[in-house]
């Protein structure tokens, strides 16, 4: 559809005469610009200038200290991990809401399962893994007497972080999933494939293209 001049002049005539609409996009706008414009170009100017002038003294002195340049690089590590990790965790949930002929009330509770985590503070995931896992934790300290146990590292970090951001695939999976014709696994069935097989040639290559945008769309998100 071609977005003409009168159509953009008939959109600002209604967004004008709307004065509720016309805050709420300016308290928006605010908002962005104080809770992310000002920060970000604050932080470039400290790290781009010096005395006023100039320079990439801060960025080489940032770039030659090994310690940040081995978290940068388990920074991306640990997003590419999160991404594969939340998408598969999502497409799993997602595939058995879909297929699994759940019942109204069952498919309910695993959608409030699943958005559980996505509207909780990101901490909470956080404290329960170091309450569960931690040193003196519930499950390592009280249940299996473990001592000497760290919860912090890659692996912890990982699984809480996957736990935190795989609502957002599935969310996104779950109509694609919806929307894909079953016939065509009917008719593997109906030629004698077992289901390991349906799935891996029929049901995994329907799927296998909505599920790489939504990885990285995981990444971008971490």
């Amino acid at each position: 559809m071609n977005h003409t001049p009168a159509n953009s002049g008939n959109t600002l005539r209604r967004l004008v005469q709307d004065p509720a609409l016309v805050t709420s996009v300016l308290i928006l706008w605010v908002l962005l610009g104080l809770f992310v414009l000002y920060p970000l170009v604050w932080l470039l100017l400290r790290t781009f200038t010096d005395g006023g002038t100039l320079t990439l003294a801060n960025l080489l002195i940032t770039l030659k200290d090994p310690n940040h340049r081995q978290s940068f690089w388990n920074s991306l590590l640990l997003a590419a991990l999160v991404g594969l990790a939340g998408t598969a965790l999502g497409f799993f949930f997602a595939f058995t809401a879909v297929r699994a002929n759940l019942s109204k009330a069952w498919g309910t509770v695993l959608d409030a399962a699943c958005l559980l985590p996505l509207i909780s503070p990101p901490f909470t995931t956080a404290i329960a893994m170091i309450f569960s896992f931690g040193p003196r934790g519930l499950i390592t300290y009280d249940l299996l007497g473990l001592k000497g146990v760290t919860v912090y590292g890659l692996t912890s970090t990982l699984f809480s972080e996957a736990l935190t951001y795989f609502p957002i695939a599935y969310l996104t999976l779950r109509p694609i999933l919806t929307a894909i014709d079953s016939n065509i696994e009917g008719m593997a069935f109906s030629l004698g494939a077992k289901r390991w097989r349906v799935f891996r040639t029929c049901s995994r290559s329907l799927k296998h293209e909505a599920t790489k945008p939504r990885s990285g769309v995981q990444k971008s998100i971490d």
